[in-house]
């Protein structure tokens, strides 16, 4: 008979792999538990993370990711007012390349046209001296 894997059997099979999902070190996680390490190791590489935990854990990124737009959009608009479109790149860079890695499905996110409007943006403001 093949052997159990020793988190799915755990009585705290919920916290660990939200632990392993959150990034805990597993030398923490195997303190915590009174688990192996290797024993953490081959659960995550087995695929045996619960569906209910890597989505719980996707949609913490997904508000995360919200809440960040949200912020760069805000500091953005600012910036427009200001006229000041070169911080307007500077400002959407982090978000824009977390949302370039994001799949979602569509072929056209929205992203495309926001590259377009900033760098014809910057190509008005290098083309208008004085500003």
């Amino acid at each position: 008979m093949p052997k159990r894997c020793a988190i799915c059997i755990h009585d705290k099979r919920c916290e660990i792999e939200r632990d392993i999902i959150k990034g805990v070190p597993y030398s923490t996680i195997s303190h915590l538990y009174g688990v192996k390490e290797q024993c953490i190791k081959d659960h995550r590489a087995a695929g045996h993370l619960s569906a209910e935990a890597t989505k719980k854990r996707g949609d913490d990124m997904a508000a995360l990711l919200e809440e960040c737009l949200a912020i760069s959009l805000g500091a953005a608009g600012e910036a427009r007012a200001a006229k000041c479109y070169s911080a307007v790149g500077s400002i959407m860079a982090g978000p824009y390349k977390v949302l370039e890695r994001v799949p979602t499905g569509d072929e056209e996110s929205g992203l495309q046209a926001m590259r377009a409007e900033l760098k014809e943006r910057r190509n008005v403001e290098a083309a208008t001296p004085g500003q």
